[in-house]
């Protein structure tokens, strides 16, 4: 009889606990497993789950790191309740993105990924095309600029995708383009070309290519006093610039997707004293995968669970993150990033903080 009691005592007990388990879901990671950049954002993303699990009675979210190789699609789609997946995304997982319908994908870096039909995938970092737009946005309504030209590399998708975009909101905010062109990938003398553009009196000068040819174009611009800002992409962020483009790389700007300090977004800087425990928290992708986690928190705490449900969450809230507002247009695309702005003093890369008066022209850009 006692052994029946004991027995019936058990079943109970175990009953208790099934009823009492949270769900389970899971957000993954794309990511090398050899690369060092990988795993620290994961570990960043382990640190932020760990914070909302002790923090929820509800659910409970875990991570799985996705290795990226040739089983990349076919361990994604056997993960079960996989509701969001981020990571180091690259241009090559488009094929990967492509057989994902039904799960949210968070873009959190600025490589550039030209799919814009997927109803899944949300971009809350801005792309190098958007950084671009944000720069020239900047150039118009902050320093007066109204007459351009655009150089980018020859054979690279994206640094065409880039030119392209920048040159669309030249037009749009009813500036000129006074020269648009590629250049050779192995070209190193641009004397024809900037001689030319001294006689169309251009006063900005975006490139869009290898940081090695930025560094030459700013170096005889300067030289031939062409008497253009010079201007590009942010690998010009780079000592290697300033050594090789010597004075042309002074007064030089670009475009982050961050402040110079992480600790600036104050959102985030619990996070980041506990990161930085055993990280440097520089990883420009910190902040965006903050916000991702944060997000997912509040649509699952809205009963926001199903995948369906959840994309709706994303499309139709909006979100206070570490990054700013977050708003996705149906595209999945965020509708506004916050503008950081640098220029090259010396052997720096100054922050220039946008006053109010001047974030509101720049906010009223195309």
């Amino acid at each position: 009889m006692k052994v029946k009691m004991v027995l019936i005592t058990i079943l109970v007990m175990l009953s208790n606990i099934t009823l009492e388990a949270k769900p389970t879901y899971t957000i993954g990671f794309i990511g090398n497993s050899l690369s060092t950049n990988s795993s620290n954002l994961y570990d960043a993303l382990s640190l932020l789950l760990e914070d909302i699990n002790k923090k929820t009675e509800n659910y409970e979210l875990q991570k799985k790191f996705f290795e990226d190789d040739e089983n990349l699609v076919d361990n994604i789609k056997h993960e079960k309740n996989l509701i969001a997946i981020t990571g180091i995304i690259l241009e090559k997982h488009k094929k990967v993105l492509e057989n994902i319908d039904d799960i949210p994908v968070f873009l959190i870096g600025t490589e550039y990924l030209s799919i814009d039909d997927k109803k899944n995938i949300f971009r809350i970092a801005p792309s190098n095309l958007d950084l671009a737009r944000i720069l020239c946005r900047i150039q118009i309504s902050v320093l007066q600029k109204r007459n351009f030209a655009i150089l980018y590399t020859d054979g690279y998708d994206e640094f065409l995708k880039i030119a392209e975009a920048y040159k669309d909101t030249v037009l749009k905010n009813k500036a000129s383009v006074g020269y648009f062109r590629s250049v050779d990938a192995e070209r190193k003398d641009f004397e024809t070309i900037l001689i030319r553009l001294r006689e169309l009196k251009v006063n900005t000068i975006f490139f869009a290519g290898l940081m090695e040819q930025a560094s030459l174009i700013a170096k005889q611009s300067r030289e031939l006093n062409v008497g253009a800002d010079f201007s590009s992409i942010s690998d010009i962020c780079n000592k290697e610039f300033i050594k090789k483009a010597k004075d042309g790389s002074q007064g030089a700007h670009f475009v982050l997707s961050v402040p110079p300090s992480l600790y600036s977004l104050k959102k985030m800087r619990s996070f980041l004293e506990k990161y930085n425990e055993t990280h440097k928290g520089t990883d420009a992708k910190l902040p965006f995968i903050f916000d991702t986690v944060n997000i997912i928190q509040y649509c699952l705490d809205k009963g926001k669970i199903e995948s369906g449900l959840l994309k709706e969450c994303l499309i139709t809230e909006e979100f206070e993150g570490a990054t700013g507002n977050i708003k996705f247009n149906e595209k999945g695309l965020r509708v506004a990033y916050p503008p950081y702005f640098y220029v090259i003093r010396g052997k720096e890369f100054l922050y220039r903080k946008l006053n109010a008066k001047e974030k509101d022209l720049f906010y009223k850009m195309r």
